[in-house]
């Protein structure tokens, strides 16, 4: 095992020497007092070296861009205005952080799967959450890491090349919140990643997720309109048959032991580059899940 030292406080971290791509870790305190180890090879949670590599690389080419609020990635960006605010307030509707502070996600331990440049790692670490992002392309994550840097506001925000499974195996690691935002229509096996986000909750702890529904209006205005009209992500950016419906998502969470607490939609308007709420779950949508046996222990 590697112990290594965090830079804020002195205190000691507890790290994998299985895994390389661990010992990056500084100013964290997830891995304290873990003893972690992994006693088997990585494996990807898309079904496909292939395919994570493609998905990855795909984002990579637009590495320089993500941290530009008026190029490709803007709409991204503008996302934050919706789930932002959906993932404090649905925390804080869990008992969670602290409300009505400057900081009202304190104490709050987040996972953000696909966390690509760290668009939406920055602003919940901002609100006091130690966020740690996981992302399978390096040259996001140097981005991510140097926009970070030098910024005391995000000393708990931590950046690590490693695949969900690695975490997953790391059999000791808990979150109050695991958020995979646009992520799940890039994975092809679902079922599995879906589970192995829902693994990794703390008792009580909350899953968020946002997507876009498979439907002939999502098609028409996320895939034609979005990239080929509109240029407002670039050309390629999705398959329109990797999208999630609602009732598969629910399955998906049912087969994780997580059932939803709010589910609303999630409307853009490219003249304003500006998201909004909305009751319609044809295109984006955004959602708060709770694992199930946690809600049925509070009721009884």
């Amino acid at each position: 095992m590697l112990n290594i030292s965090c830079h804020s406080c002195g205190r000691l971290l507890t790290t994998l020497s299985s895994i390389p791509k661990f010992r990056n870790l500084k100013n964290f305190h997830f891995f304290e007092n873990y003893n972690l180890h992994v006693s088997r090879p990585s494996i990807r949670f898309m079904t496909s070296q292939s395919n994570i590599e493609y998905e990855a690389e795909k984002f990579s080419k637009l590495a320089e861009n993500w941290w530009d609020e008026n190029g490709a990635m803007k709409a991204l960006h503008s996302m934050n205005r919706v789930r932002v605010p959906f993932i404090r307030d649905g925390l804080i509707s869990m008992g969670c952080g602290e409300p009505y502070t400057s900081k009202p996600l304190q104490g709050i331990k987040i996972l953000e799967v696909g966390c690509g440049a760290g668009v939406l790692c920055e602003p919940l670490a901002r609100l006091g959450a130690s966020v740690l992002g996981i992302d399978a392309s390096d040259n996001v994550l140097e981005v991510a890491k140097i926009h970070r840097d030098g910024n005391t506001e995000l000393s708990d925000l931590q950046y690590i090349d490693a695949d969900l499974e690695d975490i997953v195996g790391a059999g000791t690691l808990r979150f109050h919140a695991v958020v995979a935002s646009e992520v799940v229509e890039h994975v092809e096996d679902k079922t599995k990643f879906i589970n192995n986000c829902c693994s990794l909750l703390m008792p009580n702890g909350s899953l968020f997720l946002s997507t876009i529904n498979r439907t002939q209006v999502s098609y028409l205005l996320a895939v034609l309109m979005a990239e080929e009209v509109l240029g407002v992500v670039p050309p390629g950016t999705h398959d329109w048959e990797m999208f999630v419906t609602t009732d598969e998502i629910k399955s998906y969470l049912n087969q994780g032991n997580c059932e939803i607490q709010k589910i609303v939609g999630m409307n853009y308007n490219p003249l304003n580059n500006k998201w909004t709420k909305c009751q319609n779950t044809s295109v984006n949508y955004i959602l708060h899940a709770v694992k199930k046996n946690d809600i049925n222990a509070d009721t009884q």
